[in-house]
């Protein structure tokens, strides 16, 4: 995340790097919601499968996003066609959640 001129961080954002700020300010938002709708709309198996504590472990993919710590570049690992392991990076992608490590060039 970004910092404001001053050095602070912005308030308006999520800092996902905290895991116990973001899980307290996603249930804040939660009971916004309800207080303005009724709770017919809400699924609370679902709510609390989105918004359980090590929900960010849970991967969907084999080769998931990560950011290169030294060089700050997106990248993952993919399969090409002879089922070879190759090294992908990314211009998009920059404002989702990812793992941070140190990508293959970097080491």
């Amino acid at each position: 995340m970004k910092k404001r001129p001053d050095g602070k961080n912005p308030e308006g954002r999520i800092n996902r790097e905290n895991e116990e700020k973001y899980g307290l300010r996603a249930k804040a938002e939660i009971k916004t919601l309800r207080y303005y709708f009724e709770d017919d709309w809400f699924d609370d198996h679902t709510i609390n499968k989105m918004y359980a504590k090590n929900r960010h472990d849970i991967t969907h993919s084999a080769y998931t996003l990560k950011k290169c710590i030294k060089c700050n570049r997106i990248w993952n690992y993919y399969l090409n066609n002879n089922k070879k392991k190759l090294i992908q990076y990314w211009d998009s992608f920059k404002n989702l959640p990812m793992l941070k490590e140190d990508c293959p060039e970097c080491i």
